[in-house]
């Protein structure tokens, strides 16, 4: 009934001017809220009828309890958006959790997403300061990167490459939203959207025996683990992947390092109390 008479009130000439207003209330910002949930759950409801097959062909490659238990309850979070079911699962740190991952010697380490330090401050925690041989601190958001510059002065040894991580070298259409959704944009562009040059693991890190990579960029995780499986098969670096941002890669990210990096044994922890930070490890 609300958007019914919004929709109506746009149409006329006087009306009109008001609707800006009206949709800064509380009662619409809720309204809007609930059809964008509403919306998420039958997306997923239909997303997992298409794929419950997968998603029992997942559970199987698990390596622990705490990851099958942790798949069940964020599939039944998504089909009903009720957070008693990631109530039991919610684990931190993120990124480093001791029970999968240990700090190694000479640790290099590739943050493909490194926003503005933070996940640097918490490698900090994991293994000590400056512990590592060397971080890679992947950042496209312009923005992000002055305040990682600032922000990662105390450290020694890091890298700052002011790329999108992808499967190769090119040029792609890319959102600046100055915040932790920067994105690619591969269809529309707007006021934020900038034409930004990418690159792959593989041809930055020919000489470094990598050690460990993290990825958090925004839906592109696959397009960079294409870009990086000479690395991988090279090195066999600990991965810490990101697999929430699309829907089918709670299912396609892990099938595709089983199915190229054999060896492998898989463990997936949430972090929040919401949709975001489902991590995929791999060892």
């Amino acid at each position: 009934m609300i958007h019914a008479l919004r929709i109506i009130m746009e149409k006329n000439k006087y009306l009109k001017k008001i609707v800006p207003k009206i949709k800064n209330t509380k009662i619409m910002k809720y309204r809007t809220k609930k059809l964008h949930q509403n919306e998420r759950k039958k997306n997923f409801k239909r997303f997992y009828k298409e794929h419950e097959n997968d998603f029992n062909k997942l559970y199987d490659l698990l390596e622990d309890n705490l990851s099958k238990e942790t798949m069940n309850c964020i599939i039944k979070y998504r089909l009903t958006l009720n957070k008693k079911y990631l109530s039991n699962i919610i684990v931190k740190p993120q990124y480093f959790q001791k029970d999968i991952i240990k700090p190694m010697k000479d640790e290099v380490f590739i943050d493909a997403g490194a926003y503005i330090g933070d996940t640097i401050d918490e490698l900090t925690n994991f293994g000590g300061k400056n512990y590592w041989k060397k971080v890679y601190a992947i950042e496209p958001d312009e923005f992000n990167r002055e305040k990682l510059k600032n922000n990662i002065k105390k450290y020694e040894n890091i890298e700052i490459i002011p790329i999108v991580l992808w499967s190769k070298k090119t040029k792609l259409n890319f959102n600046m939203n100055y915040n932790t959704s920067s994105h690619i944009n591969l269809n529309e562009k707007n006021l934020k959207t900038k034409l930004v040059l990418t690159n792959s693991i593989d041809n930055i890190c020919k000489k470094d025996k990598v050690t460990f990579i993290k990825m958090d960029i925004e839906g592109a995780e696959k397009e960079a683990l294409l870009g990086a499986i000479k690395t991988i098969k090279r090195d066999k670096p600990r991965l810490a992947i990101c697999i929430y941002h699309n829907k089918k890669d709670l299912c396609e990210i892990p099938f595709f390092i089983h199915d190229n990096f054999p060896w492998y044994k898989l463990y997936i922890r949430h972090h929040r109390d919401n949709v975001y930070e489902t991590v995929l490890y791999c060892i």
